[in-house]
């Protein structure tokens, strides 16, 4: 007896460049975009999260800013315990 999983349909929507970009990829590797998707969903289902890491090219310039200061001690405080940090922040 053949038994065949049942699958669903799933509807994305995606830039046309991506779209045409990925595919080309993904037919050098011999796989569908729909094989792809499925390995991404199996991933993501297996491990509990998303199969790579997910973050900012580079911090904006109000976060270098930040870091800029915190790095050169500029508008930073200094506390002596975590209570007093807590009573600053109104915590």
């Amino acid at each position: 007896m053949n038994r065949q999983a049942k699958t669903e349909t799933l509807h994305i929507r995606v830039p046309q460049e991506v779209k045409e970009e990925s595919e080309i990829l993904l037919n050098q590797m011999g796989m569908s975009t729909s094989e792809a998707v499925n390995i991404f969903l199996r991933q993501l289902i297996l491990n509990g999260e998303i199969p790579f890491s997910i973050r900012a090219k580079i911090p904006n310039g109000l976060t270098k800013q930040a870091m800029y200061e915190a790095e050169n001690g500029i508008n930073v405080k200094k506390f002596s315990t975590a209570e007093d940090m807590f009573k600053e922040l109104g915590i």
